[in-house]
């Protein structure tokens, strides 16, 4: 599609499949991408964006903005993806604590035996 020269906006308003958008271009522009409130893509283990870009934040929605560039890409996530994420992260945090635990204590104990008997607890 080939537009005259002037400056364009371009609304899409609709369903992002997967949670993933990225546009490319044949000559750089500005984008402006809003999200609406409680989308977000800031922490890196849930959303990314690609580089150039800034984030605007404004009282009902965050805004990317990328200068003059020919792709633009970012993954955003809901809160309960946020949620989810810190209960998996506790959960593996409590199982790395349940196996140390008693691997140290059984560590602790081979080395009193070599040490030449059981002392007090």
């Amino acid at each position: 599609m080939n537009f005259t020269q002037g400056n364009y906006t371009i609304l899409y308003s609709g369903e992002i499949m997967e949670n993933h958008l990225q546009g490319t271009f044949e000559v750089p522009y500005h984008v402006s991408v809003s999200l609406p409130q409680g989308l977000d893509v800031r922490d890196p283990f849930l959303g990314m964006r690609s580089p150039g870009s800034e984030i605007e934040e404004g009282p009902s929605s965050l805004t990317l903005v990328w200068n003059s560039t020919r792709t633009f890409e970012f993954r955003f996530y809901t809160p309960e993806r946020e949620r989810l994420l810190l209960i998996f992260g506790a959960l593996w945090i409590v199982g790395i604590i349940l196996v140390l635990i008693p691997y140290l204590l059984s560590r602790r104990e081979i080395a009193r035996e070599k040490e030449g008997g059981r002392g007090p607890p």
